[in-house]
């Protein structure tokens, strides 16, 4: 049977509830193939979305410290993971590589005082994307062959309605299929982001609140 097992942010907002949302996957992963769909870190998607208010508002205070938090959660849980420390090393590149990112862009969107729909999606997109390599590092921990992709990526293509796209159905089955089937076969288990599409020039789009459980 093939499963499509979604988790929001709790599971994911502390180490312990990391490896304990990586051995449910796991368990159900003997028996079945398994997709998982994921959210941000609880409180991620709105502090980033304050990030954005704030910008808006040239409130350069409140950008920074609420950067801060959201680069502070993010290193401290792949800090303590339970994972030997080869796997954290990795994890860490990939996480401050995501953060730097961030941190560039939205420096960058201060200097011209401006969020755009487009670039509001970009930066609410970090939410999942920081999550998804936390979940499958702890998944290999477990012993498990997993990989992160983001709906982008993954073959979710929508409109370009910036904010609340809608999937265009027929193309993002045609491109699931052919992206996730030989991944399945293979009997690895993919981490997607939730909430994240892209429209059909490939710039990410987001698809509304409560969309992790559209994109499961």
């Amino acid at each position: 049977m093939l499963l499509v097992m979604k988790f929001g942010g709790n599971s994911v907002s502390t180490p312990e509830r990391v490896i304990e949302t990586a051995r449910i996957v796991s368990s159900y992963s003997k028996e079945h193939r398994v997709i998982v769909i994921l959210s941000a870190i609880k409180g991620i998607t709105d502090d980033l979305l304050s990030i954005c208010e704030s910008i808006k508002r040239n409130d350069i205070d409140a950008v920074s410290t609420i950067l801060n938090r959201v680069i502070k959660i993010h290193k401290s849980i792949v800090e303590n993971l339970a994972i030997d420390e080869s796997k954290r090393g990795e994890l860490k590149g990939i996480v401050n590589t995501l953060l730097d990112e961030l941190n560039s862009i939205v420096r960058g969107l201060m200097l011209i005082r401006e969020v755009t729909p487009r670039s509001m999606d970009y930066i609410l997109s970090f939410g999942e994307r920081l999550a998804v390599p936390i979940l499958c590092y702890a998944l290999r921990e477990l012993g498990l062959r997993s990989v992160y992709l983001d709906g982008n990526d993954v073959g979710i293509v929508t409109d370009a309605t910036y904010g609340n796209a809608k999937p265009l159905m027929d193309t993002t089955r045609l491109r699931l299929r052919h992206r996730l089937e030989p991944i399945l076969n293979e009997g690895i288990v993919p981490v997607i982001t939730g909430f994240i599409g892209g429209d059909q020039y490939g710039n990410i789009t987001t698809l509304g609140r409560g969309g992790s459980d559209y994109t499961a």
